[in-house]
């Protein structure tokens, strides 16, 4: 009888554990997706950047994201500033090649820049997402 139980009892986690696995992943994959090619994509001398440019007026700022995420961190639409986010290499849509080290990356920052058209950049570090900043 305690056989039995067990057994059920083990049948019954396993079903459990395969249908809370299918349902994430039907609830992650199109996430995923829209992450992975949302944002707008551009070849720069160091490589394939993704990445969002939002505002139209003011200093630009260069806005490096916290982790997990990408360009999806950008900040909000302001009338102050001009904001860059890119997905930093190896997030989401921009390939780890793009810059492995710190000084790879900041190179890699700076072709982006030059291939956006953009001079001279605030640069501001995140290690979350940030709702607002005030120039």
């Amino acid at each position: 009888m305690l056989r039995k139980i067990l057994f059920s009892t083990v049948a019954l986690l396993v079903v459990a554990a395969i249908l809370i696995s299918m349902s994430y992943q039907s609830w992650r994959s199109p996430r995923y997706e829209a992450l992975t090619t949302g944002g707008e994509f551009i070849q720069t001398d160091a490589g394939v950047f993704q990445y969002v440019l939002k505002g139209t007026e003011g200093p630009h700022l260069l806005f490096l994201h916290g982790t997990p995420g990408g360009f999806d961190q950008a900040l909000g639409e302001s009338p102050e500033f001009i904001s860059l986010t890119p997905s930093r290499p190896g997030c989401l849509g921009t390939p780890l090649d793009v810059g492995r080290t710190p000084a790879e990356q900041a190179e890699s920052y700076a072709a982006l820049m030059d291939k956006l058209d953009i001079d001279s950049a605030i640069v501001v570090g995140g290690i979350g997402r940030i709702s607002h900043i005030s120039a």
